[in-house]
Parts: C-alpha cells; sequence; structure tokens
C-alpha cells in the first residue's frame, strides 16, 4: 500500500485507470486531476483535495472520504458502495463532512455510503443508487435527486430549502 499522506500530487498524469485500492492518501491534493475509472476501494482519502477532479466511473467502494474536499467534482457514474471483506465484514464509503458542493454524482452508486453533516448543496444526484444512504445533516440546499431512489435513506436534520429539486 502507497502511502502518499499529504503528498501534493497535482503535477502527475496517467492516473486514469490507475489501481490505487487502499492507498494512503489522508489530506493529499489532487486538485484537478483525471482519475476516471481508477480503482481506488478502501482508499484512505480523509481531508483530501479532490476539487475539480474527475472521478467518472472510477470504484471508490469502502473508501473513506471524511471530510475531502469534493466540490466540483466529476463522479458520474462512479461506485461508492459498500466493499465486502473477507468474514462478512462490511465497509462502508464514508464522506461526512465532505464538500461536496456542485459535485456531479449523476448515476453513481451510492449504497450505504454515509454523508453525515456533508455539504452536498448543489450537487446533482440524478439516477444515483441512493438506497440506505445515511444524510443525517447534511447541507442539501439546490440539490437534486429522485426520492424514488432514496428507500431506506435517512434524512434525519438535513438542511435544505425551497430550491432542493426532487427529480
Amino acid at each position: 500500500m502507497a502511502n502518499l499522506a499529504g503528498v501534493d500530487l497535482r503535477r502527475l498524469t496517467g492516473l486514469r485507470r490507475a489501481k490505487l485500492n487502499a492507498v494512503l492518501a489522508t489530506r493529499a491534493i489532487l486538485y484537478g486531476l483525471d482519475l476516471s475509472g481508477a480503482h481506488l476501494q478502501a482508499a484512505q482519502l480523509e481531508g483530501a483535495d479532490l476539487r475539480f477532479a474527475s472521478l467518472k466511473g472510477a470504484n471508490l467502494r469502502g473508501a473513506n472520504l471524511k471530510s475531502a474536499k469534493l466540490a466540483n467534482a466529476d463522479l458520474r457514474d462512479a461506485d461508492l458502495g459498500p466493499l465486502w471483506l473477507p468474514g462478512n465484514h462490511l465497509l462502508r464509503a464514508r464522506l461526512e463532512n465532505a464538500d461536496a458542493r456542485y459535485t456531479d454524482f449523476r448515476g453513481a452508486e451510492l449504497r450505504l455510503a454515509m454523508f453525515d453533516e456533508a455539504d452536498l448543496a448543489y450537487a446533482d444526484l440524478t439516477g444515483a443508487g441512493l438506497r440506505a444512504t445515511n444524510f443525517r445533516g447534511a447541507m442539501l440546499e439546490g440539490t437534486k435527486l429522485s426520492f424514488q431512489a432514496t428507500v431506506e435513506a435517512n434524512f434525519d436534520e438535513t438542511r435544505c430549502d425551497a430550491d432542493a429539486v426532487a427529480v
């Protein structure tokens, strides 16, 4: 497992479809990088700067993105669902306290993901799989999502206004 904690990776190229499973990149700077189709299962990206990054179609099952900066990132068709580990252990994608304002999650798999206290203002979750997703305390102002896809989702204490759009 690579240890890239706190490293500025903005000059890297060729990360499309990269195999970075279980990478340790807490507080790393990945601003604007193209990580489309990358394999980031169980990646430790807590506090990482992924603003304007492309993670389209990336495999982020079980990734830790707590307090990550995801504003304006492209996560279309990304998989942030759970990762099953040996011994029937479930590892959920964690996005608690993440800044995901204006992030594009269209078509992403977010089943069982944890968005507690995350800022999802003006994010687009159209067509995303939201079954049993936890949005407790999240900011949903202007967020686009389908309430039909939110079976068993938790919206306790969420903050939103009349601009929230149900599609």
